[in-house]
């Protein structure tokens, strides 16, 4: 596997005209976000590689059609814009593979998968747990349905708070993505998210940052444009610095971000960026006043 650290960042692409948001659905949302085929190898089944990223909505916070005004005066505003980016921070969720051959009418029919968008990750783990077994047993661990199952068995883990075996099996995971699939593939890159979400459960904000740093990068090289997961991520990269009292890069990173956006025009998530960019502005000028009075 290549190892993890960050590569020097670029400009983030030009974007492209993005598509109306979905109307988000009650309970198990569900939001599909662009299958993208691997071609590029012949000696399995081509049709297992051709998975598609699920991402169930869990919050309420997102929206896509109402933008949430904070007041304009503060201590109001303040205490707004602080609630947001926790609920910003948070609000990523877990990344399963479905199979394109299980996904008919956006009916997910992978039970492992059902209960993890299910936030009933417990039975995930029962269901999924003998069938990576039996896949890696029957199939080698190499396989596209070994590794399926590794990636979905890990978000099993990972949802039920058990970071550190979540963590550990979506590395292997990610590791055989790179050498199987394609470090640029939606399903590998879903996978290192994964692993970002596992670091934040631990607090490892550092391996959080440099795993998006890679993402971020990966997509930037292979001549992608700045479609919805691209800035959500920067989004998130910009959250973990600013975790990090690394306000000058969160700063940056965001601004970028916010930039690409405008570009995109009705952006629904825009104001995510801008209440999380002015939160960071705010946590910078009262670190420099702190510096001020304690020289």
């Amino acid at each position: 596997m290549q190892d993890m650290k960050p590569i020097s960042s670029g400009s983030i692409p030009r974007p492209h005209e993005r598509p109306h948001p979905p109307t988000p659905q009650t309970g198990n949302g569900r939001r599909f976000v662009n299958p993208q085929s691997c071609t590029m190898h012949d000696k399995y089944d081509i049709s297992l590689f051709n998975m598609t990223l699920v991402h169930p909505i869990q919050s309420t916070f997102i929206t896509f059609d109402v933008v949430p005004t904070p007041p304009p005066t503060e201590p109001a505003r303040g205490e707004f814009i602080k609630n947001h980016f926790i609920q910003q921070l948070n609000w990523y969720p877990w990344t399963c593979d479905v199979m394109s051959e299980n996904l008919a009418n956006t009916t997910v029919k992978d039970a492992g998968v059902e209960m993890n968008m299910q936030s009933r990750f417990a039975e995930a783990e029962a269901i999924i747990t003998p069938l990576y077994r039996s896949a890696q047993k029957k199939l080698g661990y190499m396989h596209p349905t070994t590794i399926y199952y590794m990636n979905n068995l890990g978000v099993a883990l990972g949802g039920q708070g058990k970071f550190r075996e979540a963590e550990a099996i979506l590395y292997d995971t990610v590791g055989m993505k790179f050498s199987e699939i394609d470090p640029a593939h939606l399903s590998t890159l879903g996978s290192m998210m994964n692993i970002v979400l596992a670091y934040k459960g631990q607090g490892k904000w550092q391996r959080a940052n440099e795993v998006l740093s890679q993402m971020i990068n990966i997509r930037a090289a292979s001549g992608g444009t700045a479609d919805p997961d691209f800035l959500d991520w920067n989004d998130h990269l910009g959250v973990v610095l600013a975790i990090e009292q690394k306000y000058d890069e969160a700063e940056q990173v965001l601004m970028r971000c916010y930039e690409a956006r405008q570009n995109l025009g009705r952006d629904p998530y825009i104001f995510c960026t801008q209440y999380t960019l002015e939160w960071v502005r705010k946590q910078k000028a009262s670190q420099l006043a702190n510096e001020k009075e304690s020289g």
